[in-house]
């Protein structure tokens, strides 16, 4: 029996930027954060329900360097981890385990464990995001501000930007995997989130480098890029896709293509087609519904990357500039 307690340095997590953009460090990636229930159904391929995360575990327990890099403890017995916690309330459950809250009974500080259910049980324990899910923010909030979702998609695309230089393709971005550890208003009564991407359940990581492919069909149907939904070959650029339709609902609150049918919500999704007919985009500027277009292009040889997005003008330049 295998005890994790994963607690990283940001250190470990700074991406290599130009100087003009200084280096930025991962929003949401200090540590790996719980999983929270799904509630929206999640298409996955049988055989990929277990491989990504039997493939990463493998590698974390047999591998000398991972192992002195992530703190871990070997127990005999399961009950021997409740000398160390108080355990309280269940947080959500996965296909691979459940999620407790707990406390350190010793310092007192709250952390979430995950009891992955294998050959072997093993426990990670992990950073309590207590804000919840992004998407419950949401639909408190109806909307958030331009400035706000900048802020958010600021942190997002840093994260993609991480996973995606590791040659790692999440698969699965959506608001309830986003997760708030913290947030702040500011003078203006702004909210700034400290967010976390989380759930890799349905991640990958590819074989071949930049131009390897996938053609399994899988994720959540309102966040799918069309080449998922097509079978055809797609890439790391299906990530980009669910970005832009999590900027569309972070603007308006509402998904970008909405259908009575998922055979009718594909159908939109394959054109591409977007809409700012709501009033409320007149209060959005032309450069965010621009970098929407560019998210949210069918063909994904024509989608800008994750890094391009952290480099456009909408996210580099002051927002007063847009206005």
């Amino acid at each position: 029996m295998m005890f994790w307690s994963l607690m990283f340095k940001k250190d470990d997590f700074k991406l290599e930027r130009v100087q003009r953009r200084a280096t930025r460090i991962m929003r949401g990636m200090e540590n790996l954060p719980y999983e929270r229930k799904l509630k929206e159904e999640t298409l996955m391929p049988k055989s990929e329900l277990i491989e990504p995360y039997r493939k990463m575990l493998t590698q974390s327990t047999r591998s000398n360097t991972a192992e002195s890099k992530v703190p871990h403890t070997r127990i005999d017995d399961g009950a021997a981890i409740q000398q160390i916690y108080y355990f309280g309330k269940k947080l959500g459950q996965g296909s691979f385990g459940v999620v407790i809250e707990v406390t350190h009974k010793e310092t007192g500080k709250k952390w979430a464990i995950k009891k992955v259910n294998r050959e072997k049980r093993m426990f990670l324990v992990m950073e309590l995001c207590e804000d919840g899910e992004l998407k419950e923010i949401l639909h408190r909030k109806g909307q958030f501000t331009e400035n706000e979702t900048r802020h958010i998609i600021q942190s997002l695309a840093s994260a993609i930007v991480y996973l995606h230089k590791k040659d790692i393709v999440h698969r699965d971005l959506k608001l309830e995997n986003i997760l708030v550890k913290s947030s702040e208003t500011d003078e203006e009564n702004e909210m700034k989130l400290n967010i976390k991407v989380t759930d890799f359940g349905l991640a990958v990581q590819k074989a071949g480098g930049s131009e390897s492919m996938f053609q399994s069909t899988c994720g959540t149907p309102t966040y799918m890029a069309p080449e998922v939904i097509s079978a055809h070959d797609y890439s790391q650029q299906c990530d980009v896709w669910s970005i832009g339709v999590i900027m569309y609902m972070l603007l308006c609150g509402d998904p970008p293509f909405i259908a009575s049918s998922e055979e009718n919500l594909f159908e939109l999704i394959k054109k591409g087609e977007l809409h700012f007919n709501n009033p409320i985009w007149q209060r959005v500027s032309e450069a965010a519904k621009h970098v929407l277009q560019l998210l949210l292009r069918v063909d994904p040889a024509h989608r800008i990357t994750a890094n391009e997005l952290l480099d456009n003008l909408w996210i580099t330049v002051s927002f007063e500039f847009f206005l």
